[in-house]
């Protein structure tokens, strides 16, 4: 490559990075998992995509109330939407932050605990990978692609050749480290450390936060196959402290974003 075109694909990648949200309002994508026909999990008579919801609708009403933040809920009525439609429905609303919400569940009910994702860089574990299968439902590695090219930086569209290679990788890349800041963020302000043992940092190939093109978390807040969990998951209460532990993380990338 001609020393001309690796100037121009460092100087793109300079300014794309440089992102003006750091000194204006944070724009949150709140995306409530499931909806509608698709109920989710579903187990002691409770539903996920009800779950998700209820937190999603008290999280957007306190981000309303912070004059630094803005916030889209993807859903605010009992409705499906496409894995695509989500990420195009993020894409249009030009949102700064992604946050995806869902409840977990698995046959052995005594495990517990929510887990924070972000996009795979290395080979996620297999229990990742199947729980990002089932989220992902049938959806084909070439509409993967399309749908990650289409929501690429500008200046990816009209690259051609390797200069076209470089710029999709630094984007992948930039993309993975921004998305793992947000989720250190979230899952430090989940609650104290010395309780933090239940709480998982992740990573895997879910599609949303995977083609999306901002910083991307998905949340499992807990196992609503674990009667405990379930019982927390189901309270006003509870999600009431779920909603301010996400604020405060949001809050606390905010405050590095300006260091």
């Amino acid at each position: 490559m001609r020393f001309k075109d690796l100037s121009f694909v460092i100087l793109t990648a300079y300014l794309i990075s440089f992102s003006s949200s750091a000194y204006a309002k944070l724009h949150i994508i709140i995306d409530p998992g499931h909806g509608g026909s698709d109920k989710g999990a579903n187990y002691y008579g409770i539903k996920e995509s009800d779950i998700t919801l209820s937190v999603a609708k008290k999280l957007h009403a306190l981000i309303t109330k912070d004059n630094k933040l803005q916030s889209s809920l993807l859903r605010s009525k009992n409705n499906n939407l496409s894995l695509p439609e989500r990420v195009s429905k993020a894409q249009e609303a030009s949102g700064d932050l992604y946050i995806s919400i869902h409840v977990n569940a698995n046959r052995n009910r005594s495990i517990y605990g929510p887990e924070f994702y972000f996009q795979s860089q290395l080979s996620p574990d297999k229990e990742a990978l199947y729980l990002a299968g089932v989220e992902n439902q049938e959806l084909s590695d070439k509409l993967r692609i399309r749908n990650w090219e289409e929501n690429s930086w500008p200046a990816i569209k009209t690259a051609q050749g390797d200069l076209r290679n470089i710029l999709f990788d630094m984007q992948r890349i930039s993309h993975i480290k921004k998305s793992s800041k947000f989720a250190q963020q979230l899952y430090m302000n989940w609650q104290p450390k010395r309780r933090r043992k239940s709480v998982s940092l992740r990573q895997a190939p879910f599609y949303v936060i995977s083609n999306s093109n901002m910083p991307s978390v998905l949340i499992e807040l807990g196992y609503i196959t674990n009667k405990k969990d379930m019982r927390k998951l189901r309270s006003k209460g509870f999600q009431s402290k779920v909603v301010k532990s996400i604020y405060n993380g949001i809050k606390e990338y905010q405050k590095r974003l300006l260091l």
